[in-house]
């Protein structure tokens, strides 16, 4: 079963989350070394502290899998009630799934999936965002402004992907190129691509290169905020005018606002961080109290362009 969880749904959800409380959770965090994953964790720590009665115990490893595994047999070990896990990748995810189903603990995947999420045991759920709808929205949004600006006779493009292993960077990039594959937006065409792994610097080397090589760009699609940014500054190092180039992100984080307040990025996609924190918080809960939880729970993506942008400063 699926839940897509409207704003609505999610405040309602929180009035009731005093009605299942555990008294130990377990925390992993692959990593908190980016803006996002860093609210999603402080949410669910906030989250607790308002429900009560509730001890967190916390731990991160640094994108090691062995670590994350070992963390597992240890919260196994001293009998934690459920377990909330941002698993390294998804062949970890599907072994801690086998470690928790084999020991009957309550786990829950927040943000990134366990390869079997399709076919997760019993007292298992994941919590994230529907990654295509993030791609989706980004691409329809540049396509239409291309179009406004008179660029729908042809128009290039170039595309900073996260890691090929995460599946929100794979199902973000292939939903940008499947608006770009309609007959609405046919007319951008992507150039050049390259993985940047979330990460500014890399994705200004990757941006300068291709200004370098004579590459002319009228709009950056990127997985997320971060990578906008790097190719933000890459074109303005290049001498290259931000009012003729379009550049996207995901995430809304405050960088990302802040640039488009200046008038340099020009869409992002809020994901909502607090939002899945607190719902693996609360289906762990609901699991530790022998409820049922839906197996996924997809917390929106929302557009955010010039228009609306006030809306999101401080959310991520």
């Amino acid at each position: 079963m699926k839940t897509f969880l409207t704003a609505a749904a999610l405040a309602a959800s929180l009035g009731g989350a005093t009605a299942a409380q555990a008294e130990i959770i377990g925390v992993s965090m692959a990593s908190v070394g980016d803006t996002f994953l860093t609210v999603l964790k402080d949410r669910i720590e906030s989250q607790a502290e308002e429900i009560g009665g509730i001890e967190l115990r916390s731990v991160e490893t640094n994108n090691d899998g062995d670590t994350q595994l070992a963390q597992l047999k240890a919260f196994i070990n001293s009998n934690v009630d459920a377990v909330v896990f941002h698993v390294v990748d998804e062949d970890i995810g599907k072994t801690l799934s086998d470690m928790a189903a084999d020991a009957d603990l309550p786990i829950i995947f927040v943000n990134r999936p366990p390869k079997n999420v399709d076919s997760m045991p019993a007292k298992q759920s994941f919590v994230a965002s529907a990654e295509h709808d993030a791609g989706r929205l980004q691409a329809e949004e540049i396509c239409a402004v291309l179009k406004e600006t008179g660029k729908q006779d042809g128009a290039t493009a170039l595309l900073l992907r996260g890691p090929d292993d995460h599946a929100g960077a794979v199902g973000r990039s292939e939903a940008v190129k499947t608006v770009l594959a309609t007959d609405e937006c046919d007319f951008i065409k992507i150039v050049a691509e390259d993985v940047a792994d979330w990460d500014r610097a890399k994705a200004q080397e990757f941006v300068a290169a291709q200004i370098e090589s004579g590459v002319s760009v009228d709009a950056v699609f990127a997985n997320n905020d971060s990578m906008a940014l790097g190719a933000i500054d890459a074109l303005k190092a290049a001498g290259v005018s931000m009012d003729e180039v379009l550049v996207g992100g995901v995430d809304a984080t405050q960088g990302a606002l802040m640039s488009m307040s200046a008038g340099d990025m020009d869409v992002t996609v809020f994901q909502n961080a607090a939002g899945q924190g607190e719902n693996a918080l609360l289906n762990a809960l609901d699991l530790a109290a022998g409820k049922a939880v839906p197996s996924l729970t997809f917390v929106p993506f929302e557009l955010v362009t010039l228009d609306n942008m006030g809306m999101y400063f401080g959310a991520n």
